[in-house]
């Protein structure tokens, strides 16, 4: 199933069923466990100011607690937690993730506790009695070990450029050929989806024809960056070509910020032999950037990239396009308007 529970500050819901799908069955019972627990618990995450990110649990009589240094030294960023168990093999993982420096940091938890349906109730729809940060964005609860690191990338109703004509995102396989901005053939080394709550930084934005060469309209991540070149790109940044966040081009007409959307969002993700430039629905994209996972292999194997055979790891991955910061790529939508 997936993502059974999400909360923001407007609403909390868990559905044992899945997000997203009408539940016909009978109620679970509220002592079954996420892997018949009636004991007290608790479990509480908070992010010290000096960036030791602390998992604290209650299980009965027993307690767990797990800390994880960073370097995290501004709360200005933003970070993702991602906390998974897997009670019978007696193994728990423990991440931070922040999407605007590409950084992942992340630790083992030995013995963790389960938590019964009764605790996910309580920690996705109680906002009485599960207290939550005033910045918290958002919070979502899956039945599965879902992965960490970077991932939403892009959207469906995407067709990616190849020497044979333009192809289905979601019908791509290892070992398939695309063709990148610069004419040159590049091949596809793992393919793959993945279902995200729609919240937060996993919240999707419009690329809207025909703004920025786009043919038919589609969804990317927000962190999905655009290739951007011309005389306009040169006399505002003194450069030739440039890549930018999609979060940060939106302007309500060209690119815009999802905000009626459903609980959840599948993202597809194409890797390359190299990094590149390809051609989604007519415009340039940067492939899928996977660099805080490929240097760490205790990193990767809790990845999306998890199933990923060592001798099919790109060799390169940097793109060498300069990136444009939130502020300059407010300058360039700016003069757009103008």
């Amino acid at each position: 199933m997936s993502w059974i529970g999400l909360r923001d500050a407007s609403e909390g819901v868990l559905s044992a069923v899945g997000l997203g799908h009408a539940n016909r069955g009978p109620a679970p019972d509220p002592d079954s466990l996420l892997v018949r627990d009636p004991w007290p618990s608790a479990l509480t995450l908070c992010l010290d100011t000096d960036g030791t990110l602390r998992l604290l649990m209650r299980h009965g009589a027993q307690h767990l607690s797990r800390e994880l240094a960073t370097d995290l030294d501004t709360f200005e960023n933003v970070v993702q937690i991602t906390y998974s168990w897997d009670c019978p093999a007696r193994h728990g993982t423990l991440s931070l993730y922040l999407p605007d420096h590409g950084k992942l940091f992340q630790t083992e938890v030995s013995a963790p506790f389960p938590l019964s349906m009764r605790d996910a109730t309580r920690l996705m729809a109680d906002h009485f009695l599960c207290k939550t940060d005033a910045s918290l964005h958002f919070a979502a609860l899956s039945d599965d070990i879902e992965p960490a690191g970077p991932m939403p990338s892009i959207g469906e109703n995407a067709t990616i450029e190849t020497p044979k004509g333009q192809k289905a995102i979601e019908t791509f396989r290892p070992g398939d050929i695309v063709t990148t901005l610069d004419g040159d053939d590049a091949q596809v080394r793992w393919a793959g989806s993945h279902l995200l709550p729609a919240r937060g930084r996993y919240a999707p934005c419009l690329l809207r024809a025909p703004y920025y060469g786009v043919t038919r309209n589609f969804l990317v991540g927000q962190d999905q960056r655009l290739y951007l070149s011309g005389s306009n790109i040169e006399y505002l940044f003194g450069k030739e070509e440039v890549i930018a966040a999609a979060r940060h081009l939106v302007d309500h007409r060209a690119v815009l910020a999802v905000d009626s959307r459903p609980l959840t969002v599948r993202y597809h993700h194409i890797l390359l032999d190299r990094p590149a430039v390809i051609i989604v629905n007519g415009t340039p994209l940067e492939s899928f950037d996977v660099r805080p996972l490929l240097g760490d292999p205790g990193v990767l194997r809790h990845s999306i990239l998890r199933d990923l055979p060592p001798e099919l790891r790109p060799m390169a991955t940097d793109l060498e396009i300069p990136v444009l910061h939130g502020f300059e790529a407010l300058t360039l939508t700016e003069s757009a308007r103008a």
